[in-house]
């Protein structure tokens, strides 16, 4: 099993905003890096004070130029002193860097966490606002452009602080494009050790859909069923084939994950993804709901790989989107 996120790199990184979310993600940041044996980043991207780049010169003697320079140098001195307020709240046992870049925040951050080697990303974000301002929101943008790990947490909405014995729902499409999720999933929950993976996949292939599809083919063909018994041969052996690949991609995880104390179940359910995601989540009721994302369809921005953004915006808890690596 390649773990690469968890086992390779060795910071959890906080972009902090300071903001409303800052202190909570911080406290939550640290749990995780006790309990995993990580270090913490705190992350503070300032945005460029004019709109003209950087790399533009006004001039040599322009007075616009230095003035620009004087507040942006002026911010990041600013804001690595706050980013050292906030690392007092730190447990003195865990290792904080402290890092300050100018620039477009997702950009920045996109680039910064691989340099600092990041194996989850935390950001802050009001799950209400990411459905009615899609585009404006960093968190939703991380969404599709995060090259490592996010967390999304809603920190206005109860959650759970403490790290031992988490919930995990993980939602699996069974492309191979998404066991990068299953796998980052068994590990962070594995890491926190008690804690336990409800591993859902959802059947886009209802009983009545095959029943019609096979009756048109079977006229078509101009061969009839042999019995109604043939369709549900067809379709239990549907299920058992999904049920195949689940055991199959988490084979090696489940034994990695009970060595820890945590706990597996798996489930197959049949409807609509979003639907059927929200009824397991309100029957689970996870900690931490995770997807996979393995491809941005620029033209279609509200899915991410084969999930909708409205599957994992519904989720009233903390969202976690692993990209294939």
């Amino acid at each position: 099993m390649s773990r690469s996120f968890m086992e390779h790199r060795e910071f959890i990184t906080v972009a902090v905003a300071f903001d409303s979310h800052t202190m909570a993600l911080t406290e939550f940041a640290s749990n995780l890096c006790l309990a995993a044996g990580k270090k913490l980043c705190l992350l503070h991207v300032v945005e460029p004070w004019a709109e003209h780049p950087h790399s533009k010169v006004f001039g040599e003697v322009d007075n616009l130029w230095n003035v620009t320079q004087a507040v942006e140098t002026n911010a990041r001195e600013l804001a690595l002193s706050r980013l050292g307020e906030v690392a007092l709240a730190v447990p003195p046992e865990i290792a904080v860097k402290k890092v300050v870049v100018g620039g477009k925040s997702v950009d920045m951050i996109c680039k910064e966490v691989e340099s600092i080697g990041t194996c989850l990303l935390l950001v802050g974000g009001r799950h209400g606002n990411m459905k009615l301002l899609p585009g404006l929101s960093t968190a939703l943008s991380l969404m599709v452009a995060s090259p490592v790990p996010l967390l999304v947490i809603d920190t206005a909405k109860d959650f759970k602080y403490e790290t031992k014995g988490m919930r995990f729902l993980l939602s699996d499409d069974l492309s191979e494009q998404s066991e990068t999720a299953v796998e980052f999933t068994f590990d962070l929950a594995a890491a926190l050790r008690n804690s336990e993976i409800h591993h859902v996949h959802v059947n886009g292939l209802s009983f009545d859909s095959l029943e019609a599809g096979l009756h048109t083919a079977a006229a078509t063909s101009h061969t009839p069923l042999n019995s109604s018994a043939s369709i549900d041969d067809v379709y239990n052996a549907l299920l058992h084939s999904i049920d195949k690949k689940m055991n199959a991609r988490t084979l090696d995880q489940k034994d990695y994950l009970e060595a820890a104390g945590g706990t597996y179940v798996s489930q197959v359910t049949t409807g609509n993804v979003t639907e059927e995601i929200q009824k397991v989540a309100e029957r689970v009721k996870p900690d931490i709901t995770v997807f996979g994302r393995h491809h941005t369809l620029h033209t279609k921005p509200f899915f991410i790989g084969r999930v909708p953004f409205r599957s994992m915006l519904a989720q009233s808890g903390p969202i976690l989107i692993v990209p294939n690596d």
